[in-house]
């Protein structure tokens, strides 16, 4: 396929602003890291998932981390790819003298005035999470989709699916949601292949569920696709208050070993979860044999209607809330010493990056986010009031009304599963806020382009 110069010009444009979306990495000196991030690179030597993590960014990391060579392409290439999906949505909804300039606008201004670009210089999936609000906008409404784009597509759902256990939950939601869609408006739908789209969305999770499952269960290991969620669950029902009353009142007819430290249970899921006064922790059994024994309480929970209303809409509604508006850009940046996972993790996988890594702003703690704590929920409330005034005052276009449905029901999805299946989050709440921005600008510039249309038409 031959590349013409228009083309090859949008590929340079990709390019040079991809570096927008690169810039903590380059002021820090390296790709940014979190704890979590150990985990994956870990991961990417060994290719043996682990318990509480899928293999899918271990995979990505692997390939494009060059075999252990350098964690610079992994987050060059992850921001190259959520460059072009925001470009195709921005091309997708206006015309081609708009498109480039309105994209740059929206992509400089989320890149700084908001956690947009810190998430992207991450090695994390962190990234991806709006980047799947704009593909299931692309998949569902782009026009004359080809079998080559419905494949191309599937196969990066298929993948982001791997990547983390959140973004596959938000998937089986998003197409949950979608199916009621099609079937109330089957008619208005009928001519766009919106079946086709469906089946190109259940077919992508379908083989990354099997894939993940089949590749977890070839190793010699207790580990299972998906072990270590009740783990979680479990902080998450303890953080509740639920799990303490549970316990009081059963541990009488069951022998768990939670029971011995019903009195003792932590505040917060993550102490729960992750620190040395965990139950099980306590109780010196290992995380797998924790998970079996949770998987027996949780499902006893969420099948006793007191206790299940109480987690779902009492607990789980507040949990929500709080999530939408609970973020912190830079949780989670801080110095990893030579004795912790993540630094025992980059040295063993990528051996030349230990000098580099010593040198970054991260590690010799020169890292510093007032700005962004400052500007960020400024620059968001500004674009949520502009979002509002214009869908409630002025009709837009029927593509705008709809990216802006899936913009806010993605927001929303995003804080209920992160908040609901573990803790309300300072990181992961941030790592969807700034689809405002985007969603700001396609308003305003839809509102602005309308109003000169109608203008011209007036002329005699």
């Amino acid at each position: 396929m031959k590349i013409n110069k228009n083309q090859l010009l949008v590929i340079l444009y990709v390019l040079a602003t991809t570096l927008l979306l690169l810039w903590p990495a380059i002021f820090n000196g390296y790709p940014l890291v979190t704890e979590d991030s150990g985990n994956y690179i870990q991961m990417s030597g060994t290719l043996k998932p682990l318990s509480f993590r899928p293999i899918g960014y271990a995979f990505f990391i692997r390939v494009f981390g060059l075999n252990g060579w350098s964690l610079w392409p992994v987050i060059i290439v992850q921001s190259i790819f959520a460059n072009s999906i925001f470009l195709i949505v921005f091309k997708m909804l206006f015309s081609r003298k708009h498109f480039i300039l309105l994209h740059l606008i929206a992509l400089s201004i989320a890149s700084f005035f908001t956690g947009f670009a810190w998430y992207a210089s991450q090695v994390m999936t962190d990234i991806f999470v709006v980047v799947l609000f704009f593909m299931l906008f692309i998949v569902f409404f782009k026009k004359n989709l080809r079998i080559w784009q419905y494949l191309l597509l599937g196969l990066s759902f298929c993948w982001l699916a791997m990547m983390h256990y959140s973004m596959l939950i938000f998937l089986w939601g998003s197409l949950f949601i979608a199916l009621v869609v099609f079937l109330i408006r089957f008619k208005n739908l009928k001519g766009s292949r919106f079946h086709y789209r469906l089946i190109t969305l259940f077919s992508a999770l379908v083989v990354s569920m099997v894939a993940a499952t089949t590749y977890t269960a070839s190793f010699d290991s207790p580990t299972e696709y998906g072990s270590g969620k009740y783990v979680f669950m479990m902080g998450r029902i303890c953080e509740s208050g639920i799990l303490e009353k549970y316990l009081d009142e059963n541990c009488q007819y069951y022998d768990f070993s939670i029971c011995e430290y019903k009195d003792q249970l932590p505040d917060c899921a993550l102490e729960f979860v992750w620190g040395s006064k965990s139950p099980f922790r306590m109780a010196d059994i290992g995380f797998l044999e924790a998970d079996r024994e949770y998987k027996l309480i949780f499902k006893d929970i969420v099948t006793t209607p007191k206790y299940l209303f109480e987690l779902v809409f009492v607990d789980g509604f507040r949990q929500t809330i709080t999530q939408m508006y609970t973020m912190k850009i830079g949780f989670g940046l801080y110095s990893h010493s030579k004795e912790q996972g993540f630094f025992k993790a980059l040295v063993r996988t990528f051996p030349s990056e230990e000098d580099n890594y010593l040198a970054s702003r991260e590690y010799t703690k020169r890292l510093n986010f007032g700005y962004w704590e400052t500007v960020n929920p400024i620059i968001l409330i500004l674009s949520l009031i502009i979002i509002v005034w214009i869908l409630s005052f002025y009709k837009v276009d029927y593509l705008v009304r709809v990216l802006s449905a899936i913009s806010f029901s993605g927001y929303i999805l995003n804080a209920a599963i992160v908040s609901n299946m573990a803790n309300v989050s300072l990181r992961l709440g941030g790592r969807a806020a700034y689809v405002f921005v985007f969603l700001a600008v396609i308003l305003m510039a839809s509102l602005i382009i309308n109003k000169y249309k109608r203008r011209s038409y007036r002329k005699p």
